[in-house]
């Protein structure tokens, strides 16, 4: 992988993204990497933004306030002239992370990424749809969906409305929320998720998003390119040596929800959607275990996914300690 070139690159780096850039994953990576390798002088940014070099308050029509809006390009500036000019202008001083919070739209900052302060939470899939931080008993039941490609489940990327209409219409996804949270929760940093699932076809696909549902039952997508991850079956091990299901069988999937940071308010509670498609902005797959982009002919896939004691299905959440 080209970032384990990184080592030789010793030089400072300021690492700026934004939570919506769909180029984004490299950045948090490439932090990550020239800080594994011990580099020093390494700073990471990270806000309510798309793909773009400069700061803004808005993003996919929604305003995360005045705060949000920063100004990048003196921080730039302040960069340069520290490590190419040699001036003594205190930003290596400051806190190496400044990472944007969505929901209660605040900075918070600190050392490292991810931040010091970070536990890593399970939250559990369990029967009826429920998601909850208690660990699953072994008496829970699978639950079950058939995908089609004759007919795949839509992406609804960001668009809140299309999100519902789909939630509730939709017969092909599973859907795992949790109870209304008494007093604001915080995540901020890479999201994963742990899956157990089994299909009759030979090569399928995984699909996990995970949303925030406010007061009124309305679902707020966290993710444009963040907080939502997938994975096609028979890559599940290796991208370079394809393996395919045997049919019926329990696999563990383990899936790159990659990063973001947000607070669930008091009252609003966090939902996991499960599919199998995401069309049209991702490919279908056939569930043949032929080539998906060439091939016609497909078979629908009886999807299972497990979530008790022995196939615990969970997702990672980077909380942060207030």
């Amino acid at each position: 992988m080209f970032t384990e070139k990184l080592k030789k690159v010793v030089i400072p780096v300021f690492h700026q993204s934004g939570w919506f850039d769909g180029d984004g994953i490299g950045t948090k990576l490439n932090y990550l990497k020239m800080a594994a390798f011990g580099h020093k002088n390494q700073k990471l940014t990270i806000g309510p933004w798309e793909h773009r070099d400069t700061a803004s308050q808005t993003a996919f029509r929604h305003d995360y306030g005045t705060a949000a809006a920063i100004d990048l390009q003196h921080d730039y500036l302040l960069w340069f002239d520290r490590w190419l000019k040699g001036m003594d202008n205190g930003i290596d001083r400051e806190p190496a992370v400044s990472l944007f919070v969505m929901g209660s739209d605040k900075w918070i900052y600190g050392p490292s990424y991810p931040l010091p302060q970070t536990r890593f939470e399970k939250l559990y899939l369990g029967v009826g749809g429920v998601l909850s931080f208690t660990v699953p008993d072994a008496t829970q039941p699978p639950d079950k969906y058939t995908y089609d490609p004759a007919d795949p489940t839509p992406e609804a990327d960001t668009d809140n409305q299309r999100r519902l209409e789909i939630e509730q219409t939709r017969k092909d996804l599973l859907l795992y929320t949790t109870a209304p949270f008494e007093k604001p929760y915080t995540f901020a940093g890479p999201v994963s998720a742990v899956l157990y699932a089994a299909s009759s076809a030979r090569d399928t696909d995984w699909f996990i998003h995970l949303v925030d549902i406010d007061e009124k039952g309305n679902p707020i997508t966290l993710w444009a390119n963040g907080s939502a991850g997938h994975i096609r079956a028979r890559y599940r091990n290796s991208l370079k040596k394809p393996e395919l299901l045997k049919p019926g069988k329990i696999y563990e999937y383990k899936i790159d929800l990659w990063h973001t940071a947000f607070t669930v308010q008091a009252g609003h509670r966090l939902r996991i959607e499960v599919m199998s498609a995401g069309f049209p902005v991702h490919d279908r797959n056939l569930n043949t275990g032929g080539n998906n982009e060439t091939e016609t002919t497909f078979v629908q896939a009886n999807q299972t996914i497990y979530h008790d004691a022995t196939h615990p299905s969970h997702i990672v959440l980077p909380t942060i300690a207030h």
